[in-house]
C-alpha cells in the first residue's frame, strides 16, 4: 500500500523585500527595531534570510506598514532538503 506524500511548506524572509521595505519605510535598521520592538540581531537574520519567529516578523512588518505577504515566500520542503 502507498503511505501519502506530504509536502511541508515554510516559510523563508525575501530579503530583497524587506530591504526595499525598509527604504520605503524611511527609517533606520535601530528606528524600526526600536518600533518593533525586536533585536537588531533578529532584523539582521531576517535580511540574511534566515529564520526568526512568527511573532518577529509580525512585529516588523507592523512597524513597516507592510503586510507580511509582502516579505515572505513559501518554500517547499523538497527545497529545504536539496539546499542541505
Amino acid at each position: 500500500m502507498n503511505e501519502p506524500i506530504f509536502v511541508t511548506t515554510m516559510i523563508a524572509i525575501d530579503s530583497v523585500r524587506l530591504a526595499a521595505a525598509l527604504i520605503d519605510a524611511g527609517l533606520g535598521q535601530v528606528e524600526i527595531c526600536i518600533k518593533a520592538g525586536v533585536g537588531h540581531q533578529t532584523l539582521a537574520k531576517m535580511l540574511k534570510g534566515e529564520m526568526v519567529r512568527v511573532s518577529s516578523v509580525s512585529r516588523i512588518c507592523r512597524a513597516l506598514d507592510v503586510p507580511a505577504a509582502q516579505i515572505i515566500r513559501e518554500v517547499a520542503d523538497e527545497n529545504i532538503q536539496a539546499q542541505e
